[in-house]
């Protein structure tokens, strides 16, 4: 009896070693699964980030390459305009007249109206020092043919209200008619003279154009001048 007691004693011992040793496996088995999900799912948070660094890396180089590629755009437009600007200022180049032909009989600085090239000079000089100056220059001072020259003249010297322009009249006493500078008469159909004389002693022998009124004037009060150059037809 005692002997069969030990025997189920010792069964039960082992039975109660099997149960821990599984309790213990399973505890095991547990833990690797939970390192097992651990490591996944740190993997899986690696990858998304390398896949985002990549994907902002794509981005930047895009964005380098759109910079690039703008700038290049810029710089090309930047010269075509200011070579489109420069072949406008050009006088040998004209869409409006044919090729090998100036783009205005006038010389530089001069304004071309009608059949005529003009100058306004900024030099202040006497009514002779002026007309020397036009004619060094192939011209003469300016003679004023029709209302219409009057008024493109008048439309001209009107954006400097404060200057005077010598123009190519004058007489050669008091007395005497006013002649243009090609000796021809003056015709007061045109135009008035006006007078600034306030002493008889100091006679006023050239003219001015002072913005829409030509007055008479001393020769010798230094102006400005307009030199005019009739083209050939």
């Amino acid at each position: 009896m005692k002997e069969f007691q030990q025997e189920w004693l010792v069964y039960l011992m082992e039975v109660n070693c099997r149960a821990n040793v599984k309790e213990t496996e399973k505890r095991a088995y547990i833990n690797h699964i939970r390192i097992l999900e651990i490591r996944k799912r740190r993997l899986k948070r690696w990858k998304i980030g390398l896949c985002g660094s990549s994907s902002w890396r794509s981005i930047a180089v895009f964005l380098g390459i759109l910079c690039l590629i703008t700038l290049v755009v810029a710089v090309v437009l930047g010269t075509k305009g200011i070579w489109r600007t420069n072949s406008r200022n050009d006088p040998l180049k004209n869409d409006s007249f044919p090729s090998g032909v100036l783009s205005t009989p006038c010389p530089p600085n001069w304004i071309l109206s009608e059949n005529s090239c003009y100058l306004f000079s900024i030099s202040l000089n006497s009514w002779n020092r002026s007309k020397s100056r036009c004619s060094q220059l192939g011209s003469s001072l300016l003679k004023i043919d029709s209302l219409k020259e009057l008024d493109f003249i008048e439309n001209q010297v009107s954006s400097t209200p404060y200057n005077s322009f010598w123009i190519g009249l004058s007489r050669p006493s008091a007395e005497g008619p006013w002649l243009w500078e090609d000796g021809s008469k003056f015709s007061s159909n045109l135009f008035q003279i006006r007078s600034t004389g306030v002493q008889e002693n100091s006679p006023r022998n050239c003219v001015w154009i002072h913005v829409s009124a030509i007055y008479d004037q001393l020769c010798d009060v230094p102006s400005y001048s307009i030199c005019e150059k009739k083209l050939s037809i």
